[in-house]
C-alpha cells in the first residue's frame, strides 16, 4: 500500500474502540455516574470457531442526583458489515409501563423498602420494548471525563446554532454560548450538548448532539488529532468505570482494535415521533410505523447473523477489500480463447446472495461456454451486497470469462484467487 493510500485509509477509518468512546463522549455531555458495562465478543454455544455477529449496547447518562437518565442511546455494532448504528431516544419519550411519571428518563428509578433507588433493568426494559432488540451491555460516562476527552484533542470547532443561555446553580450548570462557528473546549462543549432551550426541545437537541459527534470524529481524524490519538484514547477510557475484569477488557480491546470501521458506516439517527401533552404533561410519542422502517434499515436481522464463522468473516473481508490489488477494465474485443485455456481454467464461485440467485444456472453458464472444469461453489453464510470477479492474471481467458458474466471491471489478485484462476462473487446485486 502506498504512502498516499495509507494516509487516505487512516483519515477515513478509525478503530471501533475509539469510535464507541467518541460516540459516548460526543453525545453524553450531561452524564456523570459510576459504572460501565462494555460489550464484548461472545462465542456461540460450544463452538469457538463462531462468534456473535453483533453487539447491542445501551448508552445512558444520568442527571446530577443520579436517579434519572438525561441521555439515552441504543448502539449496535454489526461485526459482519462493519457498521455502527446509534439510535437517540428523547428523554421525554412516553413509557406506559413506568409507574413514576410515564417518561423513559425516570425508568432508571424504582422503589425498594419505601425508597427511590436506581436500577438499569428499567431502562433495559423500556429501550428493548422500543427497538425490539435485546441489549447485551450498558455504558455510563461522567461529565468530567467528557470534558477531559475534548480538552485532550485540543478542543473542537463547531457552529453553535443559536444563542444559548441557562443557569441552574443547584446543578452547578452555567451555559453561555453565542451563535456561529466557535472553538469549544471541554467546558464549552459540555454547555453545548446539555442545552435544551430549543423551539423543538429534545428533537433539535438530538440533532445538535448528532452534529457534534461527527465534529469530534473529524477532529480526531485531523492531523492534529492523529498526533494526539494516544492521549485522546486514554482520556476516553479513563472516564469509564467497569465491573469487567482487566483480562476481559484486554481480550475485548484486542479483538476490536484489529477491526476498522469506515466513517461512512457510522449511522446516528433519532427516534421518530411527535411531542404531545397528556394529562397536562409533555411527552414524546414514538411513531411506530416510521421507526420500524428505520430499524429495518439500520439494525441487523439478528436471527440471520446470531452466530457467524470467523473464517467466513475473514474470507469476506479478503474478497471485498481492494487493498493491494489492481482493477482492470474488461476487454470486450476478445471474442474467443483456445480450447486448452478453457479446459484448464479453475473457477470458484462464492454464493453470497443469501439464496436469492439461481446458482445452478450461473454454474451451467460456465460449462456451456466450453470451460472443462466444473466450478467449485461455496455457499457463504454471510451476505455479499456487491458482485465481482477476481482473476489471477490479465490473460485473454480472464477477460473472456468476465464477459460471460457481464462484468465491466475485474480485480487482479493472485493472492485472493489462491488455488483458483478465477473467483466469482455472486452478491445480491447480480443481474441474472
Amino acid at each position: 500500500m502506498s504512502k498516499k493510500q495509507i494516509l487516505s485509509y487512516i483519515k477515513n477509518t478509525i478503530s471501533i474502540t475509539l469510535i464507541l468512546c467518541l460516540v459516548c463522549v460526543g453525545v453524553i455531555g450531561a452524564v456523570w455516574s459510576s459504572k460501565v458495562y462494555d460489550t464484548r465478543i461472545k462465542t456461540a454455544k460450544d463452538d469457538p470457531l463462531y462468534i456473535k455477529g453483533y453487539s447491542n449496547v445501551l448508552i445512558v447518562g444520568v442527571d446530577k442526583d443520579g436517579t434519572r437518565t438525561d441521555v439515552i442511546m441504543f448502539a449496535q455494532y454489526d461485526r459482519v458489515n462493519k457498521r455502527i448504528s446509534v439510535l437517540q431516544i428523547p428523554r421525554d419519550t412516553y413509557d406506559e409501563d413506568n409507574k413514576i411519571d410515564k417518561k423513559i428518563n425516570s425508568s432508571y428509578q424504582t422503589f425498594k423498602d419505601g425508597k427511590v433507588v436506581t436500577d438499569i433493568k428499567g431502562v433495559y426494559r423500556a429501550v428493548e420494548k422500543i427497538t425490539g432488540h435485546k441489549i447485551d451491555n450498558y455504558v455510563l460516562i461522567d461529565t468530567k471525563g467528557f470534558r477531559n476527552v475534548i480538552d485532550s484533542m485540543g478542543g473542537v470547532d463547531f457552529k453553535v446554532p443559536q444563542r444559548m443561555q441557562y443557569e441552574d446553580p443547584e446543578q452547578d450548570l452555567y451555559i453561555d454560548l453565542y451563535p456561529g462557528m466557535q472553538h469549544l473546549n471541554g467546558d464549552k462543549a459540555e454547555q453545548l450538548v446539555r442545552f435544551r432551550g430549543y423551539p423543538n426541545a429534545d428533537l433539535q437537541r438530538n440533532k445538535v448532539q448528532r452534529d457534534f459527534i461527527f465534529a469530534v470524529i473529524d477532529k480526531v481524524l485531523s492531523p492534529e488529532g492523529l498526533l494526539n490519538i494516544g492521549s485522546i484514547k486514554d482520556a476516553a477510557v479513563s472516564s469509564f468505570k467497569t465491573d469487567l475484569s482487566d483480562s476481559d477488557i484486554l481480550s475485548y480491546v484486542d479483538v476490536l482494535t484489529n477491526q476498522e470501521i469506515a466513517k461512512d458506516n457510522i449511522h446516528i439517527f433519532g427516534l421518530e415521533g411527535v411531542a404531545e401533552y397528556r394529562n397536562r404533561v409533555s411527552y414524546f410519542i414514538p411513531n411506530d410505523e416510521l421507526n420500524k422502517k428505520n430499524f429495518e434499515k439500520y439494525f441487523v436481522d439478528e436471527t440471520a447473523i446470531e452466530k457467524v464463522s470467523e473464517a467466513e468473516m475473514k474470507l469476506k473481508e479478503s474478497l471485498t477489500s481492494d487493498d493491494g490489488v489492481d482493477i482492470e477494465e474488461v476487454n470486450y474485443s476478445i471474442k474467443s480463447v483456445s480450447g486448452l485455456d478453457k479446459l484448464m481454467l479453475k473457477v470458484r464461485i462464492i454464493d453470497g446472495s443469501s439464496g436469492e440467485k439461481k446458482i445452478d444456472e450461473i454454474t451451467s453458464k460456465i460449462t456451456s461456454q466450453g470451460f472443462g472444469n466444473k466450478p467449485m461453489v461455496y455457499k457463504s453464510g454471510l451476505p455479499y451486497d456487491t458482485s465481482r470477479i477476481i482473476v489471477k492474471d490479465t490473460s485473454n481467458r480472464s477477460h473472456y470469462i468476465a464477459q460471460t458474466f457481464n462484468f465491466e471491471k475485474m480485480v487482479v489478485s493472485k493472492e485472493k484467487c489462491g488455488d483458483y484462476d478465477v473467483v466469482i462473487v455472486i452478491g445480491k446485486d447480480y443481474a441474472e
